[in-house]
């Protein structure tokens, strides 16, 4: 297959833990109508014949919300066009690792949960190492990469951790604004995005609902982060 037929190529993740999603549930449609992928055994989704610099396209897979995404060709790095998306989990879905919470806000606003990890802490800054990274002591990679975090329980400032770089030190997807002092504990942060009737139901680590220091959402007329309230859901 030339790669000058390849428009871009997508791949897909669960939000609340960072799991690959690649199997034959998931429909892709643009402007209305099912498009067909190369599904590759890598995870990747490959798009060919499309030939705009910009596509909007709908996501769906069964337990997942519908999710809605642009896909810009000069963006994406020449030689290799791939483009990362996460999908948000539907409550209740056919998930058993993970508890709920419940948000009331405007409709389809994203929303941000987060629960107190007073185990995981930062450490010393992290030195040579390539790109982004974090120092964190008292944790095990397997629970931590793919998932999201954030400094404070007060804003969209999150992060994901994304490789193990060297032993104790973690690659991330971008820095935080905020000064990372060792010490420091982090916050697990579960998002998602409110329905058309302002239900945002986020996943959580299970045992967690106890542990819950703040809630946000992206209040887009005001173009910034609001404290909204959670309770369990009905």
């Amino acid at each position: 297959m030339p790669a000058s037929k390849v428009d871009f190529a997508l791949l897909l993740y669960d939000e609340f833990d960072g799991s690959a999603i690649n199997d034959a549930n998931v429909v892709f449609r643009h402007e209305g109508r099912p498009l067909a992928t190369l599904r590759k055994p890598e995870g990747f989704y490959v798009f060919r014949g499309i030939g705009l610099e910009q596509t909007q396209l709908q996501i769906s897979r069964p337990h997942y919300l519908t999710e809605h995404i642009t896909v810009s060709k000069s963006k994406l790095e020449k030689g290799n066009p791939v483009e990362k998306v996460r999908l948000f989990r539907e409550y209740p879905g056919n998930f058993r690792d993970c508890d709920w919470v419940l948000a009331r806000c405007p409709p389809n606003s994203l929303v941000l949960v987060f629960t107190e990890d007073n185990a995981l802490k930062t450490g010393p800054p992290a030195q040579n190492v390539e790109g982004d990274a974090i120092s964190l002591m008292g944790c095990m990679p397997g629970r931590l990469l793919g998932r999201r975090f954030a400094l404070n329980a007060k804003d969209g400032q999150t992060f994901l951790i994304e490789k193990l770089a060297v032993p104790g030190v973690y690659g991330i997807d971008r820095a935080p604004k905020e000064k990372i002092g060792s010490g420091k504990a982090l916050y697990r942060a579960g998002l998602s995005r409110s329905g058309a009737d302002g239900s945002g139901l986020v996943a959580l680590e299970p045992g967690t609902r106890e542990k819950i220091a703040g809630a946000v959402y992206w209040d887009k007329e005001g173009s910034k982060w609001g404290s909204v309230s959670v309770t369990e859901p009905p």
